[in-house]
């Protein structure tokens, strides 16, 4: 039994030196939700020596495993060992909505025949596809 036990500890042993067997290909994170704008960094574990791609740059570009979302749409990131292991994450971007509008004037009343300026600001200042539209209730 003794025999047994040592050969299967060397045999084992022999499996993580030489074939890193310890160090599978396996991403952080399966699935990401970004909006237009985000960076996020997705890890391989120990695996350092990583290849990495994006099925569609326009939408999702990656670099050294950085995620950098430029357009909204889905892509899919895959990373590459040099064994020929890989993992794939999943990425949807969305577009960076608009969260708030100041108008540089409220409650203004305006004579018949008269008119006035008002001007508008929006928040995040790098909100996607900005189209202010106007009107008034009266």
């Amino acid at each position: 039994m003794k025999r047994f036990t040592l050969f299967f500890l060397s045999c084992l042993t022999a499996c993580v030196i030489l074939t890193g067997c310890g160090d599978k290909l396996k991403l952080d994170q399966t699935q990401l939700e970004m909006t237009v704008g985000d960076s996020v960094e997705l890890s391989a574990g120990k695996v350092t020596k990583v290849s990495w791609d994006s099925s569609n740059d326009d939408v999702a570009s990656v670099n050294g495993g950085v995620v950098n979302a430029k357009s909204a749409g889905e892509a899919v990131i895959t990373a590459s060992s040099e064994n020929g292991e890989s993992d794939s994450c999943k990425v949807k971007v969305t577009d960076k909505l608009i969260s708030e509008i100041t108008l540089s004037a409220t409650g203004v009343r305006v004579e018949v025949g008269k008119t006035i300026q008002l001007e508008a600001s929006y928040q995040p200042a790098d909100a996607s596809h900005v189209a202010l539209s106007w009107g008034s209730s009266d």
